[in-house]
């Protein structure tokens, strides 16, 4: 429970710093954009990283789910420079946060039978998919985000 309250600290922090600090983004990744001038880039780094090792430990150890998951968060902290740097960095950051956000919802679903985040997820992103939204990109990802701790904070009630 305490790596599943830390993962969910972790995330209010950093996002509501970065929303303090520069309002909502067009994408969370693209904070490291905005850290980079203050030399506070490596918050974003450090931010998926946690997110990353913290879900390692959300397993019941049945399956590999939340590593897999862990795993491609931990590439989307390491391919920072995804707009500056070439395809092959951009490829491998959508890769890891596509891999981590579904591993995630197919861990819920499979390791805890809480398929609920994934039905809510899919539904909040056909909305926002569907009409013209500000950040559309960032507010699936926030609600990504929120669905998935959401659905491992659930397991605990």
């Amino acid at each position: 429970m305490i790596t599943t309250l830390l993962l969910a600290l972790v995330f209010i922090l950093y996002i509501g710093y970065i929303t303090y600090r520069f309002g909502v983004l067009v994408s969370v990744s693209e904070s490291w954009y905005k850290l980079e001038p203050l030399r506070t880039s490596f918050l974003f780094t450090l931010f998926y990283w946690s997110l990353s090792i913290l879900m390692l430990f959300q397993t019941n150890e049945t399956t590999a789910w939340f590593f897999a998951s862990g795993t491609g968060l931990a590439f989307v902290g390491a391919a920072t420079m995804f707009r500056w740097a070439g395809a092959h960095t951009r490829k491998v950051h959508d890769l890891g946060a596509g891999v981590g956000i579904t591993c995630a919802f197919i861990g819920l679903g499979v390791e805890y039978t809480n398929w609920i985040p994934m039905a809510v997820f899919i539904a909040i992103g056909t909305i926002l998919s569907s009409f013209k939204v500000n950040n559309r990109i960032w507010w699936i990802e926030i609600v990504a985000f929120c669905c998935v701790i959401s659905g491992l904070l659930y397991r605990f009630v």
